[in-house]
């Protein structure tokens, strides 16, 4: 009798903790989505911002635009990288791709050639 009303707990037990455990996972899922969304986003943004023309006025403008990708990119820049970007220096032969979910970036040499794809560590 007892083995019976262990079941019974046991069972119970797991009708009530299968939702619950479903329903945490799918939230954390949703908001690492929506998280990667944004950063995408927000790298988006300020490639943008960086790809138009430096001037003194645009000069905060940039500076955010670096801060928000070294924030959002998982691409870290070295110091000299992002003193250059908020000047509004740029790397000849360094494009970005961007699809819903990766960003890719590709390479190549001065005349355009010899290209080469990669894409950062997750």
């Amino acid at each position: 009798m007892k083995l019976d009303k262990l079941r019974e707990w046991i069972q119970t037990l797991g009708l009530v903790a299968i939702p619950i455990i479903l329903g945490i996972t799918g939230n954390e899922v949703a908001k690492s989505n929506a998280t990667r969304e944004v950063d995408a986003r927000m790298v988006e943004i300020a490639a943008q911002v960086l790809a138009g023309p430096a001037s003194d006025s645009t000069k905060a403008l940039r500076n955010w635009a670096v801060k928000e990708l070294a924030r959002h990119s998982d691409v870290p820049f070295t110091a000299v990288a992002e003193s250059a970007l908020v000047r509004g220096g740029h790397f000849p032969g360094l494009t970005m791709q961007m699809s819903r979910r990766r960003v890719t970036y590709k390479v190549c040499d001065s005349t355009g050639n010899n290209c080469e794809t990669f894409a950062p560590l997750h």
